[in-house]
């Protein structure tokens, strides 16, 4: 019998195959490429069946399971009327019913690219920083020999690697410089045996620059020089304060923002926009700003998001859901897991409307005040940003609210302080949704409409502090007319940043208004709370107007007092009190009265200098003293004066509160010397 044998080259190898294997092989090779051509065929170019019937997915609000999920439905259905107020065709995406309680969408898949398209688009476009970039760690390092002794000491500028150019300056004991660096010489000084020069050399020169030096230089030791980003330009603007703020332009990524950009016509900046990006890249999204492939990066190359994970998502069983941790960028406040390891999770319908809660959050700019005693001045005052405070509406009338949005996002104040919007500089996170609250009760009205349209805010506070990013603290506010009235009267009437915080604390947690003011007195400077010098006719930042405050703090508890028909209270008690206790002790120990000193310049000096001494006195006697020995001081100081005590019960009040009440008394004294110390009289120039 003869054996038949054939010869197949198989990885490079001879090897030898018998009938039957080849039969075999065959069959293999045959099921293979069936294999490989039915995944060709499940391999369908995007957007293939467009005329497929379109998705309908209804949503209803009192479903869904938290504030930010709301807030993104009303954004879906604002995007969804900004992509229909544009004029191209960009597949169906449209709301077929709304109500207060539902919402229907119907959309294909290019409706959702075109969705998505708007909302992650970008530009490459001016970013104004307050600090110049850096380059990472480890990235565009010059490296260059260094040796003071050899003849010469090199040190780049702030700044400056930038379309293949430095800014650099050399120190050298040489007065010739090859040609190559002649031509670069910006300035140049002579500095005692050496010469400064200043040149912008080119990235391709500086291989020659370091030829040169090294020349004259030990080869063996050298520095690093870290060359970080150059800006286009610098700008020069004026703080609140009047200070020059130097800010430096970059080219950088920004999302454009949607329907944003249209929410405030006459803000010709778009500060308020501006903020929103500032918060996206800080906090939300902090990583998102340099990756070329992040959904903003393919959007400012003009190409379409990749939507097909969202289409699963949204076709997939109500019962079908995903791991929040993954979307903790999209969702604020949630972990991958509590604390009995069970995983957080979502439905995937729902899951989809947190791409659009962030176009509904409310920005603001939180910031803290740092007040240092100083030798001059007696205080330095400055101010620090503290991250951002973002306020998420909590919807419960989802077509009265998006039909008022629009209204409220355009008549948002424009006025500027420094480079933010000057509403949306607080001092206190709450101070945001109360913001919020006050100017959606002003366009609504105070009817029921308000209340039943949103329940409350929910408040994040996210700062970033390295390359993590930090949540402060997140809480509720609820709608209160009550809250939202003192807010807005205390907002207008108060001048001073630190008097307006404390009383703003007050009413959140429903004290009074001078509660706690005794901790400022004890924190800061006294300087601070007197004020012998004439007040600013407007306020300013870097001025302190405690006393101006003060005094109309006074002012609003007698007109309450005339308001209600009575004869005293004890903050007008106390005021009168010590007013008449400064005025007894100018009489009787330097004979001063302001009716002999108003027409005299120079005796009406001495006064207020005298009087502002004693006020200072008494001040700091206040601040030492609590509890009985307060009272000993107020009983045998204040009241070692003639004092006005024997109409309608002022006697018995006083004593009253003097015991039961100490540190009422303590605060509403301390704050009537600073109201004293306020010069009430050029309070006409300032109104």
């Amino acid at each position: 019998m003869v054996k038949i044998t054939k010869q197949k080259k198989l990885t490079g190898k001879t090897q030898k195959v018998v009938p039957n294997q080849e039969i075999r092989l065959k069959e293999k090779r045959t099921a293979e490429e069936t294999k490989s051509a039915d995944k060709a065929k499940q391999k369908k170019p995007h957007f293939e069946n467009v005329d497929a019937p379109p998705m309908e997915i209804e949503y209803k609000l009192n479903d869904l399971p938290s504030a930010q999920h709301k807030a993104g439905l009303a954004g879906l259905k604002l995007m969804v009327d900004w992509l229909e107020r544009s004029q191209e065709e960009k597949g169906l995406c449209e709301i077929k019913n709304i109500s207060n309680n539902s919402l229907i969408l119907s959309l294909t898949k290019p409706g959702l690219t075109a969705l998505l398209n708007e909302v992650y688009d970008a530009t490459q476009d001016e970013t104004v920083s307050e600090k110049p970039y850096e380059y990472k760690e480890g990235k565009n390092v010059l490296k260059l020999p260094f040796n003071t002794e050899n003849g010469y000491k090199l040190k780049i500028n702030t700044a400056e690697l930038v379309d293949n150019s430095a800014f650099i300056t050399v120190l050298l004991k040489y007065d010739t410089l090859p040609p190559f660096l002649k031509k670069a010489v910006v300035s140049e000084e002579s500095i005692g045996e050496t010469v400064r020069y200043e040149f912008y050399l080119q990235k391709s020169k500086i291989k020659d620059l370091e030829k040169y030096l090294t020349q004259f230089a030990d080869l063996e030791c050298k520095n690093e020089f870290t060359l970080p980003r150059l800006p286009i330009r610098t700008v020069e603007e004026r703080d609140e304060n009047g200070k020059p703020v130097l800010n430096y332009i970059y080219h950088g990524m920004n999302p454009k923002g949607a329907f944003l950009t249209e929410s405030s016509p006459s803000d010709a900046k778009q500060l308020w926009v501006k903020l929103w990006r500032n918060m996206m890249w800080a906090t939300i999204h902090p990583k998102k700003r340099d990756e070329k492939q992040s959904p903003w990066g393919k959007r400012s190359r003009n190409e379409d998001i990749q939507i097909e994970e969202e289409w699963q998502k949204l076709s997939s069983t109500l019962t079908e859901t995903v791991a929040l941790g993954r979307t903790r960028m999209q969702f604020l406040g949630v972990e991958d897991k509590n604390a009995e390891m069970v995983q957080f999770k979502d439905q995937n319908r729902t899951n989809f409307l947190l791409h659009f809660w962030r176009f509904i959050a409310q920005v603001y700019a939180p910031f803290t005040i740092k007040i240092e005693h100083d030798k001059d001045a007696g205080y330095k005052k400055e101010s620090k940003p503290a991250g951002f405070v973002i306020a998420i509406p909590e919807i419960t009338d989802l077509k009265y609210f998006c039909e008022k949005f629009p209204i409220f996002m355009t008549n948002r104040s424009v006025e500027a302080a420094g480079y933010r919007p000057r509403d949306s500089c607080i001092l206190l996170p709450a101070e945001g949704p109360l913001e919020s609250l006050n100017r959606m009760r002003m366009i609504v009205g105070e009817r029921d409409d308000f209340f039943s349209m949103i329940s409350g805010m929910e408040v994040y506070h996210l700062e970033k502090q390295g390359k993590s990013i930090r949540n402060r603290g997140n809480f509720r506010v609820f709608p209160d007319s009550a809250v939202l009235n003192e807010y807005a009267f205390v907002k207008k009437r108060f001048w001073d940043d630190l008097f307006r915080k404390q009383v703003t604390e007050n009413i959140l947690y429903r004290k009074r208004w001078e509660s706690d003011f005794v901790s400022l007195f004890l924190k800061f400077p006294y300087q601070y709370f007197l004020n012998g010098n004439q007040p600013d006719e407007s306020p300013s930042f870097s001025k302190s107007h405690f006393p101006h405050d003060a005094k109309e703090f006074f002012l609003i508890k007698e007109q309450t007092m005339k308001d209600e028909n009575r004869n005293f209270t004890t903050e007008t008690l106390v005021y009168d009190m010590i007013r008449s206790y400064i005025s007894s002790k100018l009489e009787t120990k330097y004979e001063l009265s302001w009716e002999t000193v108003k027409d005299d310049p120079e005796k009406k000096k001495k006064y207020q200098e005298t009087k502002h001494d004693i006020a200072l006195k008494t001040f700091l006697a206040l601040r030492s003293r609590s509890g009985q020995d307060f009272v000993s001081y107020f009983s045998g100081t204040i009241c070692s004066t003639p004092q006005y005590l024997d109409e309608h019960g002022r006697f018995l009040e006083i004593s009253k509160a003097l015991y039961e009440e100490t540190e009422k008394i303590r605060t509403l004294s301390m704050l009537a010397l600073s109201a004293l110390s306020y010069q009430y009289e050029s309070q006409k120039k300032a109104s």
